[in-house]
């Protein structure tokens, strides 16, 4: 299978160390990728706003499956474009992607599915948490709960220690489903990546937002946990064939932190040397806003890297990925210094 993965940040790195591990994956393209994604796959420079050139570059390539990344193709109608042409994408149509491009669509939709949605007024909160769902049109499969730690995406863990053991399930049922089936009820099923950003009250789980590509922070926990093999399941996805599926996941736990540029978010500094990048076992650095100049490996984005941390419990993936990071250096660089923090002496407490 040769596989264009569609986007140049960390959610796409992450996706393209998934989709390389496959075996079933025989060629591996990125457009426009980054100096990370440039070791796992072929990189090919693209404006990924526009549709021709994305379907020309697939035509190109003789792609069989295009997994688009970013937000900003979806909702612009990249996939409508592709699937004319008679490719197979993972990634939802124009339509479809109105639930993260437009709130008050979102909204109606939900309303229409019965979806519980978190109310200004909710004082009994417990916890926020993200949920991702592969989908074919018909069939929703639930990836496992993380945390990402808002509102900059500066970091993510999973598994959840505090959360009630049928987060999951409950949150397919009530969220999830649900949605698909109203989506495909309006002649516009949702193929790709769902995501909902939710919070657990005292009455059950509530949704913040929904989103219509993998998160940010989130992928670079769950692709390393996930063991089903990553590009089978997202052309099963992209092909209506989701109906035996049942994801397998490590019996680890995953925390990411991520470095930022200073100035981050307002004003970040762009094009300082990135040097020492680490090499620590079970760690792995995903890089986000970076690119190659004379000078070598340099920052072009607020978010430059992100180090995940892989352990048997959230104590020993913090301590993994802290002590990679700490061995970055950036100028003027800094990170959150409490990922899964809280949730890991919690689950030392269990």
């Amino acid at each position: 299978m040769k596989i264009l993965l569609v986007g140049s940040g960390g959610r796409e790195h992450a996706l393209a160390l998934g989709l390389k591990a496959d075996t079933s994956a025989t060629e591996l393209h990125c457009a426009p990728g980054n100096p990370g994604i440039a070791d796992l796959a072929l990189l090919h420079p693209l404006d990924i706003t526009n549709n021709a050139a994305i379907v020309a570059l697939a035509k190109e390539l003789f792609i069989d499956l295009v997994v688009i990344g970013p937000e900003v193709p979806l909702v612009n109608g990249a996939s409508d474009a592709l699937r004319s042409a008679g490719f197979k994408v993972f990634g939802p149509s124009k339509a479809a992607a109105q639930l993260e491009g437009s709130k008050d669509f979102a909204e109606g939709v939900m309303r229409d599915a019965g979806v519980p949605l978190l109310s200004g007024h909710t004082d009994s909160l417990q916890g926020e948490f993200s949920l991702c769902a592969i989908c074919d049109g018909r069939n929703v499969i639930p990836m496992q709960p993380a945390q990402n730690f808002q509102p900059d995406g500066m970091g993510a863990y999973s598994p959840l220690p505090w959360a009630p053991d049928d987060i999951a399930e409950d949150t397919y049922t009530q969220v999830l489903a649900p949605v698909i089936a109203e989506m495909a009820a309006r002649g516009t099923p949702f193929i790709g990546l769902l995501s909902a950003r939710l919070a657990l009250t005292d009455d059950g789980v509530r949704v913040i937002e929904l989103g219509v590509c993998f998160g940010d922070s989130d992928t670079q926990v769950l692709i390393p946990l996930l063991k089903t093999p990553l590009a089978t399941l997202l052309y099963k996805a992209a092909t209506n064939n989701l109906d035996d599926v049942a994801l397998q996941w490590r019996e680890e736990s995953a925390v990411s932190v991520v470095l930022a540029a200073g100035g981050y978010p307002e004003t970040p500094q762009i094009g300082s040397v990135i040097l020492n990048l680490p090499n620590v076992k079970e760690t792995i650095v995903f890089h986000a806003g970076t690119s190659r100049s004379t000078a070598g490996l340099v920052s072009s984005g607020g978010r430059v890297l992100s180090v995940t941390g892989i352990g048997e419990d959230l104590t020993e993936a913090r301590d993994r990925a802290y002590r990679a990071i700490s061995q970055i250096t950036l100028p003027d660089s800094f990170y959150l210094t409490d990922v899964a923090l809280n949730a890991s002496v919690a689950e030392k407490g269990n």
